[in-house]
């Protein structure tokens, strides 16, 4: 038995609505409308819910058909869990031949004790997450998926993905007295079994993974960014999605670009056309927006609200006029919708962007700010789906006036402050410009030995400055391992070079 840990009450199992929508069948179009109206947190059935709209329960099958599917399920899981113990017996702990389970041992817990530290750090602000068996749980089943699918593995973020389901599946376990009458009591304990929230929550989590989200976390060897908008994208509907010109570039590059250099200049040209200027990339903050399912980015009440969203519109079929523009989509390997929620988020704070030079476009990016009416923000990804399916790209788009977030406004003193900081870093900036124009004996001979010291220090703190914003990128996932390293291997040389 699991401990007992109170969850809050819009997390909780609605017996009753159990009973009358998904007993019964009397809701599936309610509940549909209730998630893209962001209110299926009523009804107190997300985890039923979630399961027809990612196809795990099929909705034109009986009660029994979804009895059989989980109990298979539960099934399949505890073949899986026990296939990936290893106790290294036959085997010699001292020897490094390429048979020896030991090998294979070690690697396990390599991997496991990967796992750990970032679930470790997962959510640490509430309580629930911070229990043992939460824990335990989190980083058996991440680390079971990492072993079922070795070409991916694990990736930092998943923790964050999982933790969600977590909560879900937790929070609407079957447990103390069920009011509801037999035999649909029956259904829910079995559904809802308190005893199998491990499997239920793997169930749940590799799914979503399979819809999509593995193969924007798949690893990719000999990675090039394009860094040309030319030479960025073509579409090819009858082969693939995303075909590039630089074919080395994953999917999870193109995808960033198909909704950067295509959707969002389609439905906001001015916000576009100014961000393009800037030369802001859209992997920076995109890679993690797609990875995470925008995890990091909204209160965790918000997430899941937007995630309902996500997985209803699966369950929707709206008719694509612009497959020469999107590619031909296929719902069982990607959430059509989380493109088009990227889009809205950039268009919802077009306010803190469409003024600001790239530091602070960047910065407003990576950290999103609070949303406060998260419906507004799923209206308005509807809106630009709706947009791009519909026909005519090149039409100014129909959107209503939304509550766009608009940037604080500033004090006096933060005025102030602001233009001592530009002023600063505009003199830097001449500074390390005169010293790269002029020869080095040019600029002595202009300069005192005073001088040339203040100018080489401030070039070099221009180039620790960077090296701290690339350090601080590969914490939040912005830069590929293979970027980060090339990037600061060449900014230590540049400062080895200022140092002598």
């Amino acid at each position: 038995m699991l401990e007992d840990y109170e969850m809050p009450l819009d997390l909780q199992l609605s017996q009753s609505n159990f009973e009358t929508i998904f007993y019964k069948k009397q809701g599936y179009a309610v509940i549909r409308n209730l998630a893209l109206t962001c209110q299926l947190n009523t009804i107190g059935n997300r985890l039923q819910s979630w399961r027809v709209f990612l196809g795990i329960f099929q909705e034109n099958s009986d009660i029994s058909s979804w009895e059989q599917t989980i109990v298979q399920s539960r099934r399949a899981f505890a073949q899986l869990k026990s296939s990936t113990q290893i106790d290294g017996k036959g085997g010699d702990p001292l020897t490094h031949h390429s048979n020896n389970p030991w090998n294979q041992l070690y690697k396990d817990k390599d991997l496991k004790n990967e796992i750990q530290r970032d679930v470790d750090r997962t959510f640490q602000k509430n309580p629930f997450f911070r229990l043992e068996f939460v824990k335990k749980m989190m980083i058996e089943v991440l680390f079971i998926w990492a072993k079922a699918h070795p070409n991916i593995s694990y990736r930092q973020g998943m923790n964050e993905i999982l933790a969600f389901i977590v909560v879900v599946v937790y929070g609407e376990r079957a447990h103390g007295n069920i009011t509801i009458k037999e035999p649909s009591a029956r259904v829910l304990r079995l559904l809802n079994d308190e005893d199998s929230i491990e499997s239920d929550v793997y169930q749940l989590f590799d799914r979503i993974m399979i819809m999509g989200l593995a193969d924007l976390n798949a690893p990719v060897e000999n990675q090039e960014l394009p860094n040309k908008k030319g030479r960025l994208l073509f579409l090819d509907p009858l082969n693939q999605r995303y075909q590039s010109e630089d074919l080395s570039a994953s999917l999870v590059l193109r995808k960033c670009n198909l909704i950067f250099h295509v959707y969002l200049k389609a439905i906001d040209p001015q916000l576009y056309e100014h961000l393009d200027n800037e030369k802001i990339e859209p992997h920076l903050f995109l890679l993690r927006w797609l990875r995470c399912l925008c995890a990091r980015e909204f209160t965790m009440s918000n997430v899941l609200i937007l995630w309902d969203a996500i997985f209803a519109s699966q369950a929707i079929n709206i008719e694509n006029n612009r497959e020469d523009i999107t590619g031909r989509i296929d719902k069982t390997r990607e959430f059509v919708m989380l493109d088009f929620v990227s889009v809205a988020m950039i268009v919802f704070v077009r306010n803190h962007l469409v003024n600001a030079d790239s530091a602070s476009i960047l910065q407003r990016l990576l950290k999103y700010p609070p949303v406060e009416d998260i419906g507004s923000l799923v209206d308005l990804s509807m809106k630009c789906r709706d947009f791009i399916f519909s026909g005519d790209i090149n039409k100014k788009p129909n959107l209503p006036d939304f509550p766009f977030i608009e940037p604080p406004r500033k004090t006096e003193k933060q005025k102030k402050v602001e233009k001592k900081y530009s002023e600063s870093k505009s003199k830097k900036k001449q500074e390390a410009q005169m010293m790269t124009l002029h020869s080095f004996s040019q600029w002595k001979n202009e300069s005192s030995l005073q001088n040339d010291l203040e100018v080489l220090n401030s070039s070099l703190n221009s180039v620790n400055e960077i090296i701290e914003l690339i350090q601080s990128q590969i914490s939040s996932n912005s830069y590929s391992l293979e970027e980060a390293v090339h990037a600061h291997e060449e900014l230590n040389k540049i400062k080895q070079g200022f140092t002598t």
